[in-house]
């Protein structure tokens, strides 16, 4: 996600709709014509995929709202993003 070349920003695919449906969110692929429910914590992170937030700056998000520490979470986030590249609901984002 990071490297030697700069940091990555996610963002969401443009061929995916969302929305919330209680604590969780559901993602609709439109070209691959999946869904995916994500719970509350993945789709949290999904909210803040917008291409202008690195995976670092989602993890300091997430530990501010559940009162932890962003190093805590930063793995999880690295491995919900990476999740997300894998199903194809994220663009390739830009890099700094």
């Amino acid at each position: 996600m990071s490297g030697e070349q700069g940091t990555w920003y996610p963002c969401r695919s443009q061929v995916t709709e969302w929305r919330n449906v209680g604590q969780d969110t559901l993602v609709l692929h439109l070209t691959l014509k999946q869904y995916h429910i994500l719970n509350h914590v993945a789709g949290r992170i999904w909210s803040l995929c917008d291409g202008t937030r690195s995976s670092r700056d989602i993890a300091e998000e997430l530990a501010r709202n559940f009162s932890t520490d962003a190093d805590a979470v930063l793995s999880d986030v690295t491995d919900t993003l990476k999740g997300f590249g894998t199903m194809g609901i994220l663009d390739a984002g830009s890099s700094s």
